[in-house]
């Protein structure tokens, strides 16, 4: 049996039983502009739940589109990265390069 179609059924009942567990109406559910009368629990927290991820959903993916624009430079790995640092604050031809250094004595 695939892996994922095992985690999904496993995931599924855990739902099942939380739902049913959670099966009594709670007296009311108010929001600024409706209040929501005997609304099974589960149900609730299940919109609730929905609405975070709608809401969560545009962040995510733009952070994605954001490395994605930036291309190969978010691949570097970390010593790719010190060589290029290094590389910059090499000095340039006569600003103290080994010519400028006295001799040892």
């Amino acid at each position: 049996m695939p892996w994922r179609l095992l985690f999904f059924i496993i995931c599924m009942v855990i739902f099942a039983v939380f739902a049913a567990a959670n099966g009594k109406p709670v007296d009311e559910i108010n929001l600024i502009f409706h209040t929501f009368k005997n609304v099974p629990l589960f149900a609730g927290l299940i919109v609730s739940f929905a609405l975070g991820v709608i809401i969560t959903l545009p962040f995510a993916l733009f952070g994605r589109a954001k490395k994605a624009r930036k291309g190969d430079s978010a691949k570097l790995t970390r010593a790719e990265k010190k060589a290029a640092k290094l590389a910059q604050k090499k000095p340039a031809d006569g600003e103290g390069g080994a010519e400028n250094t006295p001799p040892a004595p």
